[in-house]
């Protein structure tokens, strides 16, 4: 452990974080956003599947970021410009 006379963050700080990661209280935490997460991600999809089903896309096994292969001469701009017109 560094300590502030060193440039290092002060033993203080660094216990309170050890035990509040030994608590589980990070672990419950992140628990929790996955599901909400997940949740996110699956409304996502639904959506995709119901509104453009011509679209290639695959589950993202994490996060909420989807990569989507648009058909021939579809414009992206336009097509999401719709979708949030649609609400």
């Amino acid at each position: 452990m560094a300590n502030r006379g060193e440039g290092g963050t002060s033993i203080v700080l660094q216990l309170w974080l050890a035990e509040l990661l030994n608590s589980g209280v990070v672990d419950r935490h992140l628990r929790r956003m996955r599901v909400r997460h997940r949740k996110k991600r699956n409304l996502i999809a639904d959506y995709l599947q119901r509104d453009f089903p011509d679209w290639q896309w695959r589950l993202p096994g994490g996060g909420l970021q989807f990569w989507i292969q648009l058909p021939p001469k579809q414009n992206a701009a336009q097509i999401i410009q719709e979708w949030l017109d649609r609400g």
